[in-house]
């Protein structure tokens, strides 16, 4: 298994990458199926009925299928005036073009809007967020795409305001999105994408506890009664070879909220343990020696952390002077880790 480097030198979104990846898992699956769920953990108890009710029939392309003609075939081959048997009727063969109409996909393209602040107070903390979401769209398509079909993202800026994001959230349904991806610390569009049925994926906060539609990519929710959690995270971990995980997050509320329920998954995931939680991080850059030599102790060989960029770099750094080794080290915010 190859180690993971630890110096981070490009901060462009990797979680935005990631929950790309997540939002065309779901595109894959909607294509030619029943609205895409991923498989996801249930905090609380829910009526499965009430959450197929959710369900937006204006998401749904199912495939029809030719099986009366065969239907027909074994009834003439078991009747008792023994009449000659029929030669075999193959189904039609399903192609896009053949595909019920759905709003935001056509035979050969999907339109994915991106929301987030590319102006306004929140701009510089998102940084190449949506050159992230590019950068997994142009990779999917140098591979032909979803079932042959391009994908096209447009941008749409919420400003870093509330009214500005229902707006572009508006603008971006009577555009023909089939659904959005999400880099954004506002969150006014999310009623209005929940009762369109329209899906979406980000980054953590409480709509991705509650709302069938909204995937979150940090592998857990900032709300203190969430109903769902997805796995994906640690399931991407436990790939990478992570059996032994230390969860860390910076002392906010919000992170430590969306950290202890990750460390509620863990035992959902299978052949992965939680050998170490850290609730109190120092947030920002600041000597984390002291956290690396406790994850050093723990034996693990993988850590999750929930903190600003500036954090988990020293982290990073406090960990390779230590000279740990690890399997997984997810940092929602760094990527291009082999510098």
């Amino acid at each position: 298994m190859d180690q993971v480097p630890y110096v981070p030198c490009n901060r462009i979104y990797d979680n935005e990458i990631v929950q790309s990846e997540i939002f065309l898992h779901s595109v894959q699956r909607a294509i030619h199926t029943q609205w895409p769920r991923h498989r996801t953990v249930r905090l609380t108890p829910l009526l499965e009925d009430s959450v197929l009710s959710s369900r937006n029939t204006r998401r749904t392309t199912a495939l029809a299928v030719g099986a009366s003609a065969s239907l027909l075939v074994a009834l003439a081959a078991n009747s008792a005036t023994a009449a000659p048997t029929p030669a075999p009727t193959k189904a039609p063969v399903a192609t896009n073009a053949s595909c019920p109409a759905t709003p935001g996909v056509t035979p050969t393209g999907i339109n994915i809007g991106w929301v987030g602040s590319k102006t306004g107070p929140a701009a510089t903390t998102f940084i190449g967020a949506s050159e992230g979401a590019q950068l997994r769209i142009d990779q999917e398509n140098a591979k032909g795409g979803v079932n042959g079909r391009k994908l096209t993202l447009k941008i749409y800026d919420d400003q870093t305001n509330p009214s500005a994001q229902i707006s572009q959230v508006q603008k971006g349904l009577g555009e023909n999105m089939f659904g959005f991806t999400s880099t954004t610390s506002t969150v006014s569009m999310y009623p209005t994408l929940k009762s369109a049925g329209i899906p979406i994926t980000g980054f953590s906060n409480p709509a991705f506890g509650t709302d069938i539609n909204a995937f979150g990519d940090a592998g857990a929710t900032t709300s203190a009664n969430p109903t769902l959690a997805p796995t994906q995270v640690l399931e991407k971990m436990k790939q990478m070879g992570a059996t032994k995980i230390a969860i860390i997050n910076h002392a906010t509320a919000s992170a430590a909220a969306g950290q202890n329920a990750l460390a509620n998954l863990v035992p959902d995931v299978g052949g992965m343990t939680m050998v170490l939680r850290i609730s109190d991080s120092p947030a920002g850059a600041h000597d984390a020696t002291s956290e690396a030599l406790r994850i050093k102790s723990s034996g693990a060989d993988s850590v999750n952390y929930s903190g600003f960029i500036d954090g988990g770099i020293s982290l990073a750094q406090a960990l390779k002077q230590q000279g740990v080794s690890l399997k997984s080290f997810a940092v929602a915010g760094l990527s291009d880790l082999q510098c």
